[in-house]
């Protein structure tokens, strides 16, 4: 017998070791298949499954707010900065003249109020005070009809539409229409309000657009992203002139002012 062969025990001893082997083996491989495909251990990707979950959780979802009347607003949390797009109130609408008392002249038409400014601004969110604060402002209340033989008044301007942030910091304006001029008593029309200020945004870099100015009718606003509710930020419509010795027709309030968060 060669000195260095195995005698037969030790070989069925090698032999049943080799056996246990394999067999702990192939067992790894069903119950591992994940490993056995990637050539590397599952477990870090459940880490990273885990992980994932964790930083999911913290996820802000997009939304959108509309504001028709004064209010506060609290972004969720976890938000940093909101887009806002605003529109200032549009100014009222001039009164109509009175009709001649003595000659067959028709009362001058009350010029329309100008539409209210757009401005769309980014606005930082402060964590511990999120709170911002919408005013909306107020539509130019219509200016009256002139009695018989007078002119009309002219409306009032729109106030501008504002964001106030913690300790009313004020980060967003868009300002108000003109009011339109009252109609004259010679049979001449008002003169038209001027479209409001595009406004400014405290952060800087706005976008604005003026109002449309007014002309008979109140003048229109311009469009955002999402446009404004019916009838909000218009200038109000000149009232009609009256015919020969009737007084005029007031002028139409311009519409209050409408603003939109996103995020």
């Amino acid at each position: 017998m060669n000195g260095n062969s195995q005698t037969r025990p030790a070989r069925r001893k090698a032999l049943l070791a080799a056996m246990a082997v394999a067999a702990l083996a192939g067992q790894l491989l069903i119950t591992a298949p994940a490993a056995q495909a990637t050539g590397r251990d599952a477990t870090p990707a459940a880490k990273d499954k885990d992980k994932n979950k964790k930083k999911n959780n913290g996820v802000v979802l997009h939304g959108l707010r509309a504001f028709s009347e004064d209010g506060t607003f609290t972004p969720p949390k976890g938000v940093k900065s909101v887009f806002a797009q605003a529109w200032g109130p549009g100014g009222g609408g001039g009164g109509g003249a009175g009709g001649s008392a003595t000659a067959p002249i028709v009362g001058g038409r009350g010029a329309g109020g100008g539409g209210g400014g757009f401005v769309w601004c980014v606005i930082d969110i402060d964590p511990k005070h999120p709170k911002v604060t919408v005013d909306l402002g107020e539509g130019g209340e219509g200016g009256s009809g002139g009695p018989v033989g007078t002119s009309g008044t002219m409306g009032d301007d729109g106030t501008a539409t504002t964001v106030t942030s913690y300790k009313d910091k004020e980060v967003l304006r868009a300002e108000g229409g003109e009011g339109g001029g009252g109609g004259f008593s010679t049979g001449a029309p008002g003169i038209p309000g001027a479209g409001g200020t595009g406004g400014e945004c405290i952060r800087g870099g706005a976008v604005s657009r003026p109002g449309e100015d007014g002309n008979g009718f109140g003048g229109d606003v311009a469009d955002g992203i999402i446009p404004p509710a019916f009838g909000h930020a218009v200038g109000g419509d000149g009232g009609l002139g009256g015919p020969p010795g009737a007084p005029g027709q007031p002028g139409e309030d311009g519409g209050e002012g409408y603003l939109v968060f996103f995020w």
